[in-house]
């Protein structure tokens, strides 16, 4: 998870809005019936990777923690004014990652961090003001959970782009913007920017691929790991 504009706020909404992030973390995972203290946690300063236990219904995590962080972002909303708000990118993901101490490491850890400092996907929360956060998943859980119709989980609200990362690797996503009507405007129209990659039919839902350069750094997602082998979510 990583909190919109974090660097930008003065110091003393900066330490409010780091405390705000975990409180919403400890909703959003007791919804998905995990206790927070629990799991293994990165702290990022202006947001957080999260591993999470295997044991956990990839279809349950996907919809519950979507739910539970858009309703705990919605808490902190009402509790503090504008100059506090705080609206994340998060993202969510499988696979393996090792262990070394306290650090985690994985290329599945880097994909996702790549992924959701994707310029379309800042740009898709800033285009949604009234939206709490943008949530974020790669290919291959969207093929694998989103587009199996769970219930609760609408593949006609999620939109695939594309996007080329700083190692010349083209990689395709996936993004929705919780509360929305439906797909975001702007990249279900083609987006602000890029060129178009291949167009897609998951499920019924049209919308074509989005690419564009990607030349930053990551923060977020959610890792099933080989030496910790579970769910992640995180800046």
């Amino acid at each position: 998870m990583d909190i919109e504009d974090s660097s930008q706020r003065p110091d003393s909404v900066q330490l409010v809005l780091h405390k705000g992030v975990y409180d919403v973390a400890t909703s959003a995972l007791k919804r998905v019936g995990v206790n927070f203290g629990d799991e293994l946690v990165g702290d990022r300063g202006d947001g957080m990777l999260i591993m999470l236990p295997p044991t956990l219904s990839p279809p349950v995590l996907l919809r519950e923690l979507v739910r539970g962080l858009d309703d705990a972002l919605s808490d902190h909303r009402r509790a503090h004014n504008d100059a506090y708000r705080m609206r994340l990118r998060v993202g969510l993901q499988t696979g393996l990652v090792a262990r070394d101490g306290d650090r985690w490491t994985g290329t599945t850890i880097n994909e996702l961090h790549q992924l959701v400092s994707a310029d379309e996907v800042r740009q898709a929360l800033k285009a949604a003001d009234h939206a709490n956060m943008v949530f974020v998943v790669p290919d291959s859980l969207y093929t694998g959970v989103v587009e199996g119709h769970h219930p609760g989980i609408d593949p006609a609200t999620y939109v695939p782009f594309d996007f080329v990362t700083k190692h010349r690797v083209t990689r395709r996503g996936w993004l929705t913007v919780p509360g929305a009507p439906g797909a975001p405007d702007d990249l279900a129209a083609g987006g602000r920017s890029g060129t178009p990659g291949p167009p897609r039919t998951p499920g019924g839902t049209g919308g074509a691929g989005m690419r564009f350069e990607n030349n930053g750094t990551n923060h977020g997602t959610v890792v099933q790991g080989a030496n910790v082998h579970g769910n992640t979510f995180g800046r």
